[in-house]
């Protein structure tokens, strides 16, 4: 078997040192190991795997914050990078960074960023690494607490040819809302200081599902939201917002100028006509008191 070794500085210390490591890994009968081709050839038996002789060397202390590395000859060694779609974060600070930190720690991942603007996050995988872009879906989607969705986002960032890139329709996701009974609701939201803190209620509000739209205005704390009625209910909605860290409940007193008065306005022309007649009635009874006591006096 033949690997290509890197890191090494001199025939006499490092390829010595890196042959003694093959050699005593079990079921290796020899290993020569040369600095001038970068190369070790290794004689062993067929229950010796590759990743055998590789870890071996990859575990050697290579010294002055250096390392050795191998690889099969003949392996890719080029740098991949990998982009992912991700959905329902809410934040940059929470959930963009736990996002990265799981995309960072996943084995062959040589770094990751995370676009929390355009919900895109950009890994770039070390060379001869096996991690595929379902290894990276799941490390996101298995975040504790979290219930975040990815998917590949541009496939072909490796072959950025403009051709190639312009024919790859997959790339593109259109979803269509089907005709559903829609809702609209106003709600009142407590604890937001700054435009960001309306950004982060507005994304939760439009990653719960079954939301259509969400527009959150900071200077009258108010959150309109329409949704479908057969996926989500407005008690949902309330949840959403707070279980980011803020108070909401539904508005009440709205005017006329507020989004949303509508569907409250019908709410309480149920009740509206029960005043005036009660009225009515206790005037009427009044003047027939008077009527009846009239005569007496």
């Amino acid at each position: 078997m033949r690997l290509v070794v890197k890191g090494m500085r001199c025939q006499k210390n490092c390829a010595t040192r890196i042959q003694s490591a093959l050699e005593a890994v079990p079921g290796v009968a020899s290993a020569s190991v040369s600095f001038k081709d970068k190369a070790a050839t290794v004689q062993c038996d067929a229950s010796v795997s590759a990743v055998e002789l590789i870890h071996a060397v990859r575990s050697l202390d290579a010294g002055a914050t250096k390392s050795f590395d191998a690889y099969m000859a003949g392996d890719d060694r080029s740098v991949r990078i990998v982009q992912l779609g991700v959905e329902g974060m809410s934040c940059q600070m929470n959930c963009a960074a736990k996002v990265q930190a799981a995309l960072s720690e996943a084995n062959g991942v040589q770094a990751a960023t995370v676009d929390f603007e355009h919900r895109v996050a950009t890994i770039t995988i070390a060379p001869g690494s096996r991690i595929t872009e379902t290894d990276l879906i799941v490390a996101i989607e298995s975040i504790k607490g979290k219930k975040f969705k990815a998917s590949v986002h541009d496939p072909s960032a490796t072959a950025p040819a403009v051709h190639e890139t312009a024919a790859a329709p997959p790339a593109v996701t259109v979803v269509v809302h089907p005709a559903v009974e829609t809702g609209d609701v106003t709600l009142t939201v407590v604890g937001m200081t700054c435009n960001s803190c309306a950004n982060s209620v507005e994304t939760a509000l439009r990653s719960t599902d079954g939301v259509l739209s969400a527009v959150v205005n900071f200077a009258t704390e108010s959150a309109y939201v329409k949704f479908a009625k057969d996926k989500v209910g407005i008690r949902s909605l309330v949840e959403v917002v707070e279980a980011i860290g803020y108070e909401a409940s539904v508005a009440t007193g709205v005017d006329d100028s507020c989004v949303g008065r509508e569907p409250a306005r019908r709410g309480r022309g149920v009740e509206a006509p029960a005043v005036p007649l009660a009225l009515l009635y206790l005037s009427d009874r009044d003047s027939h008191d008077g009527a009846r006591q009239h005569p007496a006096s």
